[in-house]
């Protein structure tokens, strides 16, 4: 198994084979830039301890450790009100544990989920359940 040097600089630590990056196009965004975006943000926008953030793609967690970093330095939150505004969903499911990992939550954890955020709809009251459905499905 060769390891993608890219997504190994941009924070991952799971070791991925070329035909996994093929298939599932994990190239991960470079925190930089991560930063860049989320400082783009409306400071309204992320005082508001009522808005919420997901990422339907997370990976291994970059746009949400940026959130989470920024929520917490910048914006005066503790690590669970920081928490509770993020939400993540992934294919990969070593993706979502390594998102866990980086964001100090343990895993399974309700708002970090396995599944394909672009057809799946992602319903915060209903998480655990779906959760259980993920987990007790082969096919994901």
């Amino acid at each position: 198994m060769s390891k993608n040097k890219h997504n190994e600089k941009v924070g991952s630590t799971i070791e991925r084979s070329d035909e996994r990056i093929k298939v599932t196009g994990e190239v991960f965004t470079p925190m930089w830039l991560v930063y860049s975006i989320i400082d783009e943000i409306p400071v309204e926008v992320m005082n508001d301890k009522e808005k919420t953030f997901i990422d339907n793609s997370c990976g291994c967690g970059n746009f949400l450790t940026g959130l989470y970093e920024r929520l917490t330095t910048k914006f005066d939150h503790t690590h669970e009100q920081a928490i509770s505004r993020l939400y993540g969903i992934d294919l990969m499911q070593d993706n979502i544990e390594e998102t866990c990992r980086r964001l100090n939550v343990s895993y399974p954890h309700p708002h970090f989920i396995k599944g394909d955020g672009l057809i799946n709809h992602f319903d915060p009251s209903t998480q655990l359940n779906t959760l259980d459905n993920y987990y007790n499905d082969s096919t994901n």
